[in-house]
């Protein structure tokens, strides 16, 4: 479909979001409201006026976002969309600092830690001031931690005048905050929250580069607004240049990642933070039936600090919303599983289209064994990514050791691997050997010599570090090269530096051969990255090639791949990013990764005092956290499309005893002509009983 005929089927709302073209816009997009349907156009309707692809910045929170979005531009204006730089933030600001962080003193050759790498550096920080942590401490500081730093906070300031509540582990974070910055600094390492800080950091203290992106991005898109925190809101205010011309499209209604230092007054306050700006409400909903939009509104209204606005639909009332009162949580969830059993096998709805929607992860247990009873297909959404395992890691490592020769985390983590007679006592004697030689890590483990340390730990490092060296350059010249294989010299390189030992000496065949498939995974995922660079020379995708103004040139693929890589892991976050593992099977996920999501048949479960709401929550008190809970409900209610069943249990087990429930405050705010009579849901053994007795009918007949 043609851009014109996509304009000539938008609503008068959606059309006047998609015309408005300078200054600041704000479009307060309601649940199914097609707010990716107006942004996509209004940047189209910018190219096709003639503006330059890259003078259009897109800012979205997922990587699936982006690329989604991406993809519609191509569809909509040709290969020229390729060149408008649609991105996360904290993909833009690596980029940002990629080029230019030598310029606040950091190297541009940083690595990027995951969560489990943060870990390890907070352990080794603590361990260097005698502090012991123990196993939930790490966690709960790190999170403390990255609040402050997207609250904006400097890691050289004392963070406890500016922390709020200030308890046990705001003390133990506020003593381990700067020591923990400083070491990370030392190793040339950034976690996900450092990226924001340093590019703004980079933004405020260097003029000439702030000038040269307000100079470059002439027209600014942020989706997903609510969900902006303080640090992003000062990123987008330094980018933001004198043309102002910046829209933003959110809903305050769906603002539900506070705990991760989202800040809603963002969305609230963007007509003062950026007056005069043009305000476009989209009520409209293209997703839901009347009943389902009415019982979201009459949930969300309920709260007293948001923006005003109403969905409706013109696709007619459709199924009043089932309710089901189960005696106990075994009850509720054999009744939703049977319930699910009929859509699934007699009503022959596909599985992907129905999911289990809940606050928290520890409710699913008792769904997943109700759904196995019945032998329904089920994916819970979460658990350990491929690129967590231990094995992808360290492959990963020796991978950056050749694009990023003096990277000091990957070069630790796979220079005794397999154990090699080097100890952390023996590491650290040889970095202070090559500092002072002023050579990088590899080419001096590479020529290793009089470092101090025994000769055979120096054949140790010479032999780690050769064949890593030797790939650099043919890696990097053959890298656009279509006869070049860039892929096997990454494996043969890896592999020689101590990855086949790790294999050889593994003796389990199962082990052995999962640790071959593993590293071979991540080398085929590089050659998929490089044959696509190389099919799209004609119009590179500057998002995808990991290029910002064509800066980096064919001998920064791997590392381009590498950082693809490193930030993928902020989870959101991507959280349906592979659409094959849905195909076939019912989706169980929390309400927080339900969002952006829709289904035909939704269960919301658990709507109890002390679910949801959350009982931290109501201990906590505060009108603030009651108000993110019921945004939580709404999100639930609007993921459903054609019909949604609402249920809570009277009676829950704690601690072995039976407790008494309370039907949450959210349902009873749902008025009863959108409600079918509740369904009393019988104990689980009953439901289990009866469910087996037609089994045997059905057996019986065939």
């Amino acid at each position: 479909m043609s851009v014109d005929d996509q304009l000539h089927g938008l609503n008068e709302s959606q059309r006047t979001a998609v015309f408005h073209r300078d200054g600041p816009l704000l479009v307060l997009a309601g649940a199914g409201s097609g707010k990716t349907r107006v942004v996509t156009l209004r940047i189209a309707r910018l190219l096709l006026s003639g503006e330059s692809p890259k003078s259009i910045l897109a800012v979205t929170f997922t990587n699936k976002a982006s690329k989604e979005m991406k993809a519609r531009l191509v569809e909509l204006c040709g290969n020229s969309a390729r060149g408008v730089f649609v991105s996360t933030f904290h993909a833009l600001c690596a980029r940002l600092l990629r080029r230019d962080a030598h310029r606040i003193g950091l190297s541009p050759n940083f690595a990027i830690l995951d969560e489990s790498d943060q870990r390890a550096q907070l352990l080794h920080t603590a361990r260097a001031l005698d502090l012991k942590l123990s196993e939930k401490e790490p966690r709960l500081v790190l999170s403390r931690i990255g609040l402050w730093k997207n609250n904006g906070l400097r890691t050289d300031l004392d963070p406890l005048p500016h922390a709020g509540r200030v308890d046990d582990v705001a003390l133990l974070a506020a003593r381990l905050w700067t020591p923990y910055a400083s070491h990370l600094r030392a190793l040339s390492a950034v976690d996900f929250d450092d990226l924001l800080l340093y590019a703004r950091e980079l933004l405020e203290q260097v003029p000439d580069v702030k000038k040269r992106y307000q100079s470059l991005f002439k027209f600014l898109h942020i989706d997903e607004y609510q969900d902006t925190n303080p640090l992003q809101l000062d990123i987008v205010r330094l980018l933001c240049g004198p043309h102002r011309n910046l829209a933003v499209v959110g809903d305050d209604d769906q603002a539900i990642y506070g705990f991760r230092g989202a800040d809603v007054d963002n969305i609230l306050a963007f007509d003062r933070n950026f007056a005069p700006c043009a305000v476009v409400k989209l009520e409209e909903n293209y997703r839901s039936s009347g009943h389902i939009l009415a019982a979201a509104n009459a949930v969300i209204s309920k709260n007293t600090t948001r923006k005003d606005k109403t969905l409706y639909t013109r696709a007619g009332s459709g199924k009043p919303i089932d309710t089901i009162a189960a005696v106990d949580g075994d009850a509720e969830a054999d009744t939703v599983a049977a319930r699910v059993w009929d859509l699934w096998e007699r009503q022959k709805v596909a599985a992907e289209d129905i999911a289990i929607l809940y606050r928290s992860g520890p409710q699913s247990r008792l769904f997943e064994e109700a759904l196995r009873l019945r032998g329904v297909p089920y994916r819970v959404v979460g658990g350990m990514e491929f690129f967590q395992r231990k094995e992808v890691k360290d492959t990963l490592a020796c991978l950056a050791c050749i694009c990023r020769p003096d990277e000091e985390m990957a070069f630790r983590r796979v220079v005794n691997l397999p154990a090699r007679g080097l100890g952390e006592k023996a590491v650290a004697t040889f970095v202070a050997w090559a500092r002072a030689e002023q050579k990088t890590l590899v080419a001096a483990a590479a020529g290793a010599e009089r470092t101090g340390l025994k000769a055979a730990q120096e054949q140790t490092l010479r032999a780690f570090a050769r064949p890593l060296l030797a790939a650099r350059l043919p890696i990097q010249r053959g890298a656009f090269d279509d006869d070049a294989d860039v892929a096997g010299l990454a494996r043969s390189a890896v592999l020689a530096a101590g990855l086949q030992e790790v294999i050889d000496e593994e003796r389990e065949l199962e082990k052995k051969e999962r640790l071959k498939d593993t590293i071979d995974e991540v080398i085929n995922a590089f050659a998929g990255y490089v044959d696509k660079l190389r099919s799209a020379r004609e119009a590179p995708d500057l998002e995808e090639s990991g290029v910002l103004l064509g800066e980096v040139g064919p001998e920064g693929v791997l590392a381009a791949f590498l950082d693809k890589l490193a930030l993928d892991e902020d989870k959101d976050k991507d959280n349906q990013d592979d659409d094959k593992k849905q195909q076939g099977k019912v989706q169980l996920m929390s309400l927080h990764a339900s969002k952006g999501l829709e289904f035909p048949h939704v269960f919301l479960v658990g709507l109890e005092e002390g679910l949801l709401p959350h009982r931290r929550v109501l201990e906590e008190g505060g009108l603030r956290g009651v108000e993110e809970e019921r945004r939580l409900a709404y999100v639930g209610i609007t993921r459903a499309r054609r019909v949604l069943t609402l249920s809570f249990a009277q009676h829950r087990k704690k601690r072995h005893e039976m407790v008494s429930r309370k039907k949450s405050r959210f349902l009873e705010d749902i008025p009863a002509t959108c409600l079918e009579a509740a369904t009393t849901a019988a104990p689980a053994a009953d439901s289990a009983a009866a469910f087996f007795a037609v089994m045997r009918g059905k057996l019986g007949d065939s």
